[in-house]
């Protein structure tokens, strides 16, 4: 943990919470969670692109990016540090909300991304 910080490798997601489980990223990255190895495990994930995943049960709308409310609501999301980039440097296509009130940008279309059976994630949840 203090070579990892050190070679600032370290992210603690904990938010001040007691660390319930530590991950292990293949790039060697040490992330800190203070959600229960268990919950993780048994998490549906969504390829949201370039080897990002999110739970897809937190998932509450998949929208496009290129509307100017969209385009407010992704500054609203920076402003209060609620924004995902997981575009690595590509335009985004769409936009994620989810529960936690935390907006993630992808590279990927809309179209492209999967839509699980989740009823929250239904074909309303993917506005177009």
């Amino acid at each position: 943990k203090d070579e990892a910080r050190e070679h600032q490798r370290l992210v603690d997601a904990t938010h001040g919470r007691r660390t319930r489980s530590i991950i292990v990223t293949d790039s060697y990255h040490i992330i800190l969670s203070a959600v229960p190895k268990e919950k993780i495990m048994n998490a549906k994930l969504t390829d949201i692109g370039f080897g990002n995943s999110i739970d897809s049960d937190r998932i509450v709308a998949i929208v496009p990016s290129n509307s100017a409310p969209m385009k407010r609501l992704k500054d609203e999301a920076r402003e209060h540090q609620r924004l995902v980039d997981a575009t690595h440097g590509r335009r985004t296509r769409s936009i994620i909300v989810t529960d936690s009130y935390h907006i993630i940008l992808s590279a990927v279309p809309k179209e492209v991304l999967p839509v699980t059976d989740n009823p929250r994630n239904s074909s309303q949840a993917c506005l177009d």
